[in-house]
């Protein structure tokens, strides 16, 4: 009799550890429900499940049958999440379904419910396209209409809603105009405030805005100003440079590029640099210098020369 209840009561164990383990999938195959960081307790609040006993695998990510409810979509009817070639894991990653049983459709799609619309303020930090500077304000984001969340470090702080993204990112793949390089990275595309869809290869994935041309130009932070004049010069004299004014700040440069001109002359493929500095300079003096600045990459110049300016000087002693 003892031995038969132990038996019933391993079964059933087995049973329940067996129905947990359908629910909760693989680990590989888990659609992603949350973002790089998320904790056990942001994820429950999504209603999803949360596992982060297993590296490299999405940690919060929805049941199996979420996934299976959500991912029963008619091939001729799904709407594409990724590009030719994209791993199960990279269209997880996004949210979305993969299914590669059919050859000659869409293998990884949006879910049935990807129409409905996430919190204004919502999504991951880590494609949050910049509104402001490193440093600014609640109040300040508050001022450009924009969205603020410093609880991420690492990120765009200041960022653009999910109802701004949807409308100013919805440019023809042809009519796009380039706000990077090519192999320029999602993160160092936001932090330009530009957007960035990698769906369709053959065309610009970090492109600028519908409204890139009205923006605020000389909205750069003080000390990230690129010099544009030298010490003393006039606000007429720095006009006639087509360059950007304002003395208010004592030990910043007054005279400086718009952010249009640094987004047109810093895009420039960390291979292609010009050394403009030497190792270990300072960005504020880089920026003092007229050159451009970025240390995303390693084992290339960070101060390195514009784009036009590169061009320009680029002549053979000869």
């Amino acid at each position: 009799m003892a031995s038969k209840l132990w038996l019933l009561l391993v079964t059933g164990a087995l049973i329940g550890l067996q129905s947990l383990a359908i629910e909760y999938g693989s680990g590989e195959e888990d659609s992603h429900c949350g973002y790089p960081g998320i904790s056990s307790s942001d994820c429950a609040k999504r209603g999803c499940c949360f596992d982060d006993s297993v590296p490299g695998v999405n940690w919060c990510f929805y049941s199996n049958s979420e996934n299976k409810a959500q991912c029963s979509v008619n091939p001729v009817e799904r709407t594409n999440c990724g590009y030719p070639g994209i791993s199960p894991k990279e269209c997880y990653s996004r949210g979305c379904c993969f299914n590669s049983s059919q050859p000659g459709v869409i293998w990884c799609f949006y879910p049935k419910d990807h129409t409905t619309e996430p919190k204004e303020c919502g999504g991951s930090p880590y494609q949050r396209r910049n509104c402001g500077y490193p440093g600014i304000s609640s109040s300040d984001c508050a001022k450009r209409g924009c969205c603020f969340d410093d609880s991420v470090p690492g990120v765009n702080w200041c960022f653009y809603s999910n109802s701004e993204n949807k409308a100013q990112c919805s440019v023809n793949p042809v009519e796009r105009t380039n706000c990077g390089y090519p192999g320029i990275s999602p993160k160092e595309c936001y932090s330009r405030g530009c957007c960035f869809n990698s769906s369709q290869p053959g065309v610009i994935w970090c492109f600028y805005p519908k409204d890139h041309s009205v923006a605020d130009k000389c909205g750069v932070s003080p000390s990230l100003r690129r010099n544009c004049g030298y010490p003393g010069i006039s606000s007429a004299q720095c006009a006639s440079r087509n360059c950007c004014f304002d003395s208010s700040i004592p030990g910043v440069n007054w005279c400086f590029y718009s952010l249009t001109q640094d987004n047109a002359e810093c895009s420039v493929a960390p291979q292609e640099r010009h050394d403009c500095g030497y190792p270990g300079i300072s960005l504020t003096e880089c920026h003092s210098r007229g050159c451009c600045f970025d240390s995303s990459h390693p084992d290339v110049p960070w101060c390195f020369i514009p784009e036009n300016k590169a061009e320009r000087c680029n002549l053979s002693p000869e």
